[in-house]
């Protein structure tokens, strides 16, 4: 889930956070094999004729050869493309089900496997620190977000089990605290969006909003739908949540829901013409830009009756879940290693420049596009970033107390 909104673009101390990508558990031979099974069988029932699907399969979200410092290249094996460079690889191991929050000078690195320790960036000296370790064991696939002076964490798995429970890392003070308990289900929440006051969660119908500066939870309307694989987003005045509905039975439909924190009610939007299991979306401060798996794009103004087609995405078809962020001006996309640039003033998409085998979630610094990706054995990768042509760069807000 990507979350980048305005009506007028929020502070980079505002912007909502980043979720972690989607994980494949390690899973035997065996089950390897039944996973790819059920994916091709997804891809065929949700392709909704739009577009044959090709027959290569590959892990969702996996990346590209030598990612891992596998056989092939790396990213480093060749010159970095215009507009890119390499920053210091940082002492973490590379590692997938983490979380991720852009402080407004430091992005902080937790969780995830293979280790679960926690990293803190910062590019305008290019140096790492480690931070403390958290008062509860590494999780996987938790939700994160930054609230202008702490990083929030909550649920995910420890192990096979959902964890229920949630800290908070001050960075200032370099030290967590644990977050009171919230009024959600057992399970692990889908989505997270921080509204510059509350952060609110969702796991199936139930949702609740965590307020830092009271430090207590409330409980907030039920949204009218269960999703799952849900990408969160805040438009200065509505949380926008988009994901797939798993009430009926089936492959699922990709539905669409905001919520007004002034008045706790709900709304429902009209239905994104995009895939149900792979699509992300950004806020650009006037509308919602969400794109899928299969590289088909669509936007729609918070109160308009219909979804509007883009143009498909101009890259090379592969396996992979979308991720992307807005980059100051521009919508950044990442595919599978692929990159490419929507124009919201034109309407149009503009294929961009990508080192060979990177393939990771972007985060917006305000002047950069900022990849990590960790140490993993022959390879120097570890972080890049990118100064996008076009985007409006912002200077670096540090931390600050609310």
């Amino acid at each position: 889930m990507d979350l980048g909104d305005e009506l007028t673009p929020l502070p980079a101390r505002h912007q909502p956070e980043l979720l972690a990508p989607v994980r494949v558990r390690p899973v035997t031979l065996a089950g390897a094999l039944v996973a790819v099974a059920v994916v091709a069988a997804i891809l065929v029932i949700t392709s909704g004729g739009r577009r044959p699907i090709r027959t290569k399969i590959e892990p969702v979200g996996a990346p590209t050869a030598g990612w891992y410092g596998g056989a092939g290249p790396s990213a480093s094996d060749e010159p970095a493309p215009p507009g890119w460079r390499q920053g210091a690889p940082g002492p973490l191991r590379s590692r997938g089900g983490h979380v991720m929050s852009w402080t407004g000078g430091e992005l902080l690195v937790w969780g995830g496997d293979p280790d679960g320790d926690g990293a803190a960036y910062e590019p305008a000296g290019d140096r790492w620190r480690r931070i403390p370790a958290a008062p509860f064991p590494a999780r996987v696939d938790a939700l994160s977000t930054w609230t202008g002076f702490e990083a929030l964490v909550w649920g995910g798995y420890q192990g096979a089990e959902p964890a229920g429970t949630g800290a908070a890392y001050d960075p200032i003070g370099d030290r967590w605290r644990m977050l009171p308990a919230a009024p959600l289900g057992a399970g692990v929440p889908v989505s997270g969006v921080w509204t510059g006051k509350e952060w609110i969660l969702l796991e199936g119908l139930t949702a609740a909003a965590y307020s830092p500066r009271a430090d207590r939870w409330q409980p907030i309307a039920p949204i009218p739908y269960p999703l799952t694989r849900a990408v969160g987003l805040w438009t200065g005045l509505e949380a926008i949540v988009i994901g797939a509905d798993t009430s009926d039975s089936g492959p699922g439909v990709l539905k669409a829901a905001a919520y007004d924190p002034a008045t706790d009610r709900w709304r429902a939007l009209p239905t994104p013409p995009l895939a149900p299991f792979g699509t992300t979306a950004v806020w650009t401060g006037r509308e919602v830009v969400a794109w899928d798996f299969e590289l088909h794009a669509a936007r729609l103004e918070p109160y308009a009756r219909a979804w509007r087609r883009l143009p498909d995405l101009p890259l090379h078809f592969s396996d992979c879940l979308p991720r992307g962020v807005f980059a100051g001006d521009v919508v950044f996309a990442e595919h599978c290693g692929q990159a490419a640039l929507y124009r919201p003033s034109t309407g149009t998409w503009t294929p961009l420049a990508h080192p060979r085998g990177l393939s990771a979630q972007p985060v917006w610094t305000g002047r950069d596009v900022l990849f990590w990706i960790g140490r993993f054995a022959g390879s120097a990768d570890g972080t890049w970033l990118l100064r996008p042509p076009g985007a409006r760069p912002r200077g670096p807000v540090p931390p600050q107390r609310g």
